[in-house]
């Protein structure tokens, strides 16, 4: 969690005329993961725990459009990347709601309605 609060502000710092013109894809980034870290503590009461595909795959998106934006290329698959991370973040939203207790390592939304039948 330190990672992701600090990567941004040190992009910002490091490379501002390269962050500035991303920082509504920033905005979007930090509300998507912070509403399911959210609902999960009023839920649960403790964070969850799921690993998503969504979610690994998201971040590494997120990590290799990061790196080419600062680079000085385009910034595309950063806001592809942010796009895939809302997604994610979605499905971990919706795992939540399914799942009447908490659980670790939930794959996929498919997973977590398999496992309540």
């Amino acid at each position: 969690m330190v990672t992701m609060l600090t990567v941004p502000v040190c992009g910002w710092w490091l490379w501002p005329d390269r962050v500035r013109p991303e920082m509504p894809y920033l905005i979007a980034v930090a509300i998507s993961y912070a509403c399911p870290i959210a609902i999960g503590l009023l839920k649960y009461r403790r964070l969850t725990n799921h690993h998503t595909w969504g979610g690994k795959l998201s971040a590494a998106l997120l990590a290799g459009g990061a790196l080419i934006l600062v680079a000085g290329a385009s910034p595309w698959l950063f806001r592809i990347a942010t796009g895939a991370v809302v997604l994610a973040d979605l499905e971990e939203i919706a795992i939540i709601a399914l799942l009447p207790r908490w659980r670790t390592s939930v794959p996929s939304l498919w997973h977590a309605m398999r496992s309540r039948t």
